[in-house]
């Protein structure tokens, strides 16, 4: 790559690091990110860089590496706003507070359940609201038997009945219970 058209990457990295979702570090409060994860195209302060790096995340510093014209693309296309709306689309503030810059031990958790688990990931074609919850009963109907789901590791899980004693109730309320589980 030549030296003018490094010289325009850098220049362009400036550029987005002046958007207002991009002046600070997308895993957590520290203003004025240094790096860039190539893995979700986001900017990250030099704390969360480093912890990235512990998950195996490609990494890289704004004012010291070479970016390719594919990931200046890649970067202006993506960002800390986008990265938003797939990887914290289902995100509760309540649920995990955003980790403190230099708390290093809440932002490793932070990535872990953000990147690994993919705990609040959605597509970008997937970010609408989680369906509404409402009791069983309400889809079932009012004259359930009480039922008690017993989960096991691996891909055998059991439903279990308590005090049944009608048979068929028993297995309609076992798969109705089973198809919503499913959806």
């Amino acid at each position: 790559m030549s030296k003018a058209q490094d010289e325009r990457n850098q220049k362009i990295l400036r550029q987005l690091l002046q958007q207002p979702e991009n002046k600070k570090c997308f895993d957590c409060n520290e203003k004025g990110p240094f790096y860039v994860c190539l893995n979700f195209w986001t900017f990250v302060c030099n704390c969360c860089s480093g912890i990235h790096r512990e998950f195996s995340h490609r990494v890289k510093s704004i004012s010291m590496a070479t970016f390719k014209n594919e990931e200046i693309e890649s970067i202006k296309a993506n960002g800390n706003a986008a990265a938003k709306r797939i990887w914290l689309a289902r995100w509760r503030p309540e649920e995990f507070p955003e980790p403190e810059a230099g708390d290093e031990r809440r932002i490793r958790d932070y990535i872990r359940i953000k990147y690994i688990e993919k705990r609040w990931y959605a597509r970008s074609n997937q970010i609408d609201d989680p369906p509404p919850m409402e009791p069983l009963s309400n889809i079932l109907g009012g004259n359930l038997p009480p039922l008690t789901v017993h989960r096991q590791t691996g891909s055998n899980q059991q439903f279990h009945s308590n005090n049944f004693n009608n048979q068929r109730s028993s297995a309609a309320a076992v798969a109705a219970v089973a198809a919503v589980a499913a959806t």
